[in-house]
């Protein structure tokens, strides 16, 4: 489904609201701008220069550094959280955060017609493509979004989070979602998934 809902007025003020406020988007530019920025860096360019930095480490250096950490629990939960993850990811990490939040921008500037649909999917298509090449499952696409929001704002995983992870899980668990329904490697359009960037 292109548009997330069905255009009225209510929801078309609702989805500029959302826009303006968490984006800073006000009009066709400033999507373009936003989507170039996903995808030349968005998130994923920092936390993977950080978690190779924290990699690279030795353990006991790591552990050093998580003990003079230790007055700063949030510094101590990102920590661990960007070496757990790199390590498991590497150069794909938050990959998924970044094309999701890439994907649902395009979604979004069409509600509002600053992408028409043919815009649309030719935005969101080779992002789909990337996500697909960049995982191997509907739940390690979900792991790293849920990553990446914590990444973004601990505060805001700390006030939602629980909200994301239970929706993740029953989209992994439940056997009506469309991650149940959808297999992964499902044909995107013209050509095959694309290596992570």
């Amino acid at each position: 489904m292109l548009a997330p809902e069905v255009r009225n007025d209510s929801s078309i003020a609702d989805t500029r609201r959302i826009l303006h406020d968490r984006w800073g988007i006000d009009d066709r530019f400033d999507l373009l701008q936003a989507l170039e920025h996903l995808d030349r860096e968005g998130h994923r360019v920092e936390f993977q220069r950080q978690g190779q930095s924290l990699l690279a480490m030795t353990d006991a250096r790591y552990q050093m550094a998580l003990l003079a950490a230790r007055n700063r629990p949030d510094v101590v939960r990102r920590m661990k959280l960007l070496r757990a993850h790199y390590q498991r990811h590497r150069r794909t990490s938050l990959l998924g955060w970044d094309y999701c939040r890439y994907i649902m921008l395009c979604r979004w500037g069409y509600m509002l017609c600053f992408l028409t649909e043919d815009e649309a999917w030719r935005q969101m298509l080779p992002a789909a493509r990337t996500i697909q090449g960049g995982f191997g499952s509907w739940a390690e696409l979900g792991e790293d979004y849920l990553v990446g929001r914590e990444f973004w704002s601990h505060e805001e995983m700390d006030r939602t989070g629980k909200i994301y992870r239970d929706i993740e899980t029953w989209l992994v668990k439940n056997p009506r979602s469309a991650w149940n329904q959808l297999p992964w490697r499902m044909e995107l359009g013209a050509g095959t998934p694309s290596t992570p960037p």
